[in-house]
């Protein structure tokens, strides 16, 4: 099995243009995303919309890359967001992926990737 990590600066919660970035230069194929945890720039508290905003903002465009609904892409995709960024921590995101090993011609598992 392979896993991929890929680090995602946020300018705000609906910032999803360096994963749009990645799926475009081929270097994460979105059917292989498994979860995505991050830290949005909200306050942290109760009324701190910004984690549905980032969940909502990254569901629609991964939705529109599967062709499917974002409710199957809740389904497929662990989103999981702390809010509150004062001080010294900047909004990201960590894209994490899993796919099968790739093969070599004699059959034999390829080392990574």
């Amino acid at each position: 099995m392979r896993v991929g990590v890929h680090k995602l600066p946020m300018n705000s919660p609906n910032d999803v243009s360096a994963l749009e970035h990645l799926i475009d230069k081929g270097e994460v194929n979105p059917a292989e995303i498994v979860a995505l945890i991050g830290k949005t720039d909200g306050n942290g508290g109760a009324n701190d919309f910004t984690r549905g905003f980032a969940t909502l903002s990254y569901s629609l465009t991964l939705a529109k890359r599967l062709s499917v609904s974002p409710e199957e892409v809740l389904k497929r995709v662990a989103f999981v967001w702390s809010g509150g960024t004062e001080g010294v921590l900047s909004p990201h995101a960590t894209l994490f992926t899993r796919a099968p090993r790739r093969r070599t011609e004699s059959g034999s598992p390829s080392v990574w990737p």
